[in-house]
């Protein structure tokens, strides 16, 4: 066999692994829960913002109110720290579509400033703690 003909197949494996490695900082898993009134809220997306360091992490309720979060590059999980937290939209198991709108028609699940739209920064609200090298369970009650 031409040993030639096997450097595209080897060129073509080095650059699969080489655009599967992650670069950034360390993350840790986090995993959590939502509910409102107890009941889980189902559907809503949260954002984690650290207060030093890192971008934001981000994750969506299923329908038991369940999250996992990704880092922005899409990675699982969070960097370790204190992170100021929004939860954007979602309804309680049951309620269906039938949910309160604000003037924007975004659904209204928590005091305004707490859920504000996406893309902004949380100015109050919902503080977390991502523990350190180990994973980190979240239970959220709005």
């Amino acid at each position: 066999m031409n040993h030639y003909a096997l450097l595209p197949l080897m060129l073509a494996l080095l650059a699969t692994i080489g655009c599967n490695t992650y670069d950034g900082p360390p993350l840790d898993q986090v995993t959590g829960t939502v509910t409102s009134k107890g009941k889980p809220l189902v559907g809503a997306t949260l954002e984690f913002y650290p207060e030093v360091g890192g971008a934001q992490s981000y994750g969506k309720t299923n329908e038991n109110g369940e999250f996992t979060l990704r880092y922005s590059t899409g990675e699982f999980g969070a960097v370790a720290g204190r992170h100021r937290v929004a939860v954007i939209g979602g309804h309680t198991s049951g309620q269906g579509a039938s949910a309160k709108l604000d003037k924007d028609g975004v659904e209204v699940v928590a005091d305004p400033d707490a859920a504000p739209k996406r893309g902004e920064k949380p100015r109050t609200g919902i503080e977390v703690k991502v523990n350190s090298g180990e994973p980190t369970h979240v239970e959220i009650e709005l």
